[in-house]
């Protein structure tokens, strides 16, 4: 249909193409990703539902790292890709650990035991 020259249904079209590209730029922007990604090893570690989270970077081999009641977050590797140091907050109370990263080459990857480096509440990411 063509009022005054212009094709309704396309206009339609175009204008519900804009408010989802916005809708969806809008919710990508809101939600950041917290993730580490040393480049030797081929794993990319992230949070996602308060637990940390590795997978390869051609996108297989999702494995979740930590399972605990904690909320873990803002993993970092160290430079070799051996450790990653992640923010976990225990009962309000936010601190900086460590854990050997055990790459998954024929297995699935794991954490080592986190050992708690900082005390008290921290203001920040992790970074090495």
């Amino acid at each position: 249909m063509t009022i005054a020259g212009v094709n309704v249904r396309r206009a339609l079209q175009l204008l519900l193409a804009v408010v989802l590209l916005f809708g969806a730029t809008s919710m990508i922007a809101s939600q950041r990703a917290d993730a580490a990604y040393p480049g030797g090893n081929e794993w990319i570690v992230f949070e996602d539902s308060a637990d940390l989270w590795a997978l390869r970077s051609d996108g297989t081999d999702l494995t979740q790292l930590t399972m605990t009641a904690n909320f873990e977050a803002d993993p970092a590797f160290s430079p070799d890709g051996t450790q990653i140091a992640f923010a976990r907050d225990v009962a309000g109370s936010s601190a900086i650990y460590i854990a050997d990263f055990v790459d998954g080459d024929t297995t699935t990857p794991s954490l080592g035991a986190a050992t708690k480096i900082s005390s008290g509440d921290i203001d920040g990411s992790p970074t090495w």
